[in-house]
């Protein structure tokens, strides 16, 4: 009886394990489906991240890239659009140039002809005064002869009449080197209204430089208006007896000198007034400089003018003068 109970129980609790495995197994089996699903699930979410991230990666790029390339045809554009615009800024800049220099030109091509045409016109009044003094010096001559006729010395007679060719000489000779120095004058005078141009086109003020060369051109015209009339004088030798040749001989002298010194006072208030022309001219700031070109764009300094300095048109003028 006791055997059959002890088999009873071994085979109750072979019957139970078997259950249990089976249970175990039972119960195992969805547990480790859950866990691989789970795996998967994650596996997929990496994936999926990583996917994303590389499109973001490669959205990214391409953004970046198109950025790029756009600033670059921005850049590009811009260049190019301040090229075009320098070139047109340089175009009217040139063209505005050449306009300056024409009208430059012009001015100076007129006051050429001015000039030449008051030459011709002095070389007309010159020959008129010339056979005007001629003819006068002829009658002086004749008259002086027929006032000799009372002098019984010959050396006297000689010496009076080799002083009155002396005067006449001295007359013409002074007189027409003063009329030399006003020419130059002039030449100095139309530098001066030249460079004033020029200053003008750049914008500068030259209203007293203008002022100051006007009246250099009256002073001019005045002195030489003198000097023409200065060719026509004769000083002849007033001898009553002979007796009075030595203060007849003095006073002509003395009409001679003292005239001559009011030409030489004439020509230099010319002279001061061209000074003074120049003075102001060089008071102008950067009065030298030349019209901006296309230099002025790419903000690089104009060459230093040619043109002479103030200092030696004073210099020039003063050793015209002083001669």
């Amino acid at each position: 009886m006791k055997k059959i109970i002890i088999n009873s129980i071994i085979a109750a609790s072979l019957v139970a394990g078997s259950n249990l495995a089976v249970f175990a197994q039972t119960t195992a089996s969805p547990l480790k489906e859950a866990v691989k699903e789970r795996t998967e699930t994650k596996k997929e979410a990496v994936t999926e991240k990583r996917e994303a991230v590389k499109t973001a990666v490669e959205e990214r790029n391409v953004a970046v890239k198109n950025a790029q390339e756009q600033r670059k045809t921005a850049a590009q554009e811009i260049k190019i659009e301040r090229k075009d615009a320098v070139k047109a800024v340089t175009a009217e800049r040139e063209a505005a140039m050449k306009t300056v220099k024409e009208a430059l030109q012009k001015a100076n091509e007129e006051r050429k002809v001015v000039l030449e045409k008051t030459r011709e016109e002095f070389k007309v009044k010159m020959e008129a005064a010339k056979t005007e003094f001629e003819k006068k010096r002829e009658a002086a001559k004749t008259e002086l002869k027929t006032r000799l006729e009372k002098v019984k010395d010959e050396k006297k007679k000689a010496t009076v009449e080799r002083l009155d060719n002396r005067f006449t000489e001295i007359n013409t000779k002074e007189t027409n080197h003063l009329l030399n120095t006003l020419t130059r004058l002039e030449e100095l005078l139309g530098k001066v209204s030249a460079r004033a141009d020029k200053a003008a086109s750049n914008g500068k003020d030259v209203s007293v430089t203008r002022t100051a060369v006007e009246k250099a051109k009256t002073s001019i015209a005045s002195a030489r208006t003198a000097l023409e009339a200065q060719l026509k004088k004769t000083y002849p030798i007033q001898i009553n007896d002979e007796a009075q040749l030595k203060s007849a001989v003095a006073a002509a002298r003395e009409a001679l000198n003292k005239d001559l010194k009011a030409a030489r006072e004439l020509v230099r208030t010319a002279h001061k007034a061209v000074v003074d022309a120049t003075r102001n001219l060089k008071a102008v700031p950067e009065v030298n400089k030349e019209p901006e070109t296309t230099a002025a764009v790419t903000e690089t300094t104009a060459p230093a003018p040619t043109t002479e300095s103030s200092a030696e048109t004073e210099s020039t003028t003063e050793t015209s003068t002083n001669n």
